[in-house]
């Protein structure tokens, strides 16, 4: 009988361990998929940042060519109306590129706030993304801004202000995956609250929306879990 009885106890705690076990998994190895999604993210970014500098430096020597050439062309031109369209397109190639220096502002100050995330410094993150977002908003970095903006305020567990956050980016950016996955975010912040139907129609829209394997994923497990 006493067997019997130790037998028991020793299945239940069993039991108990194994559920502890998966759900610490289950939670962690999201963090690490979140984790590489944001790098295969910023990945991407950086190539994008890349053409766009690459296209602006491919503008820049096509400028200068054409300024070359305009002295010329002033000499050799017929009238006064064709002078002064020459003139103004010499006011327009030969001026100061002065968008350089917001561009190196606003990426500096973003990979700032990349740093203060990955240590984990989420309130200087705030900071920086916020910073970003305000005085940059025609910046490249912007949606990512956002992203980690978001994801910051989370961790942080300031969740009205996540909230605010991912609703800006369903206004700025719905068809970015970043939103998506901004939108698992808001759904488990919806299971925090108790807001369980609320939360499976945000992961059953990030389904519906977009077409990033790992999202989608991490949608169905999110969505899983929930139904259970």
């Amino acid at each position: 009988m006493k067997k019997g009885v130790f037998l028991a106890y020793g299945l239940i705690l069993a039991g108990l361990f194994m559920q502890a076990h998966l759900h610490a998994r289950y939670k962690f190895s999201g963090i690490e998929r979140l984790r590489a999604e944001i790098d295969r993210q910023g990945r991407e970014i950086e190539r994008e940042r890349f053409r766009a500098e690459l296209a602006a430096h491919e503008f820049a020597d096509y400028r200068g060519h054409v300024a070359t050439l305009i002295p010329d062309a002033l000499k050799k031109s017929g009238g006064e109306t064709e002078r002064y369209r020459l003139r103004t397109l010499a006011s327009v190639v030969q001026a100061p590129d002065g968008d350089r220096l917001p561009l190196e502002r606003a990426s500096g100050l973003f990979e700032k706030g990349k740093a203060r995330f990955r240590a984990e410094t989420y309130e200087a993150a705030v900071a920086a993304f916020r910073g970003v977002i305000e005085r940059f908003p025609e910046s490249i970095h912007v949606a990512e801004a956002h992203f980690l903006l978001a994801e910051s305020q989370f961790q942080l567990k300031e969740y009205e202000a996540c909230l605010a956050t991912i609703e800006a980016m369903i206004t700025l950016f719905p068809e970015s995956e970043l939103t998506g996955f901004a939108l698992l975010r808001l759904g488990k912040i919806y299971e925090y609250q108790d807001r369980l139907e609320d939360a499976v129609e945000v992961y059953r829209a990030v389904l519906a929306s977009y077409k990033d394997q790992a999202l989608l994923t991490q949608a169905r497990l999110s969505l899983k879990a929930v139904e259970l």
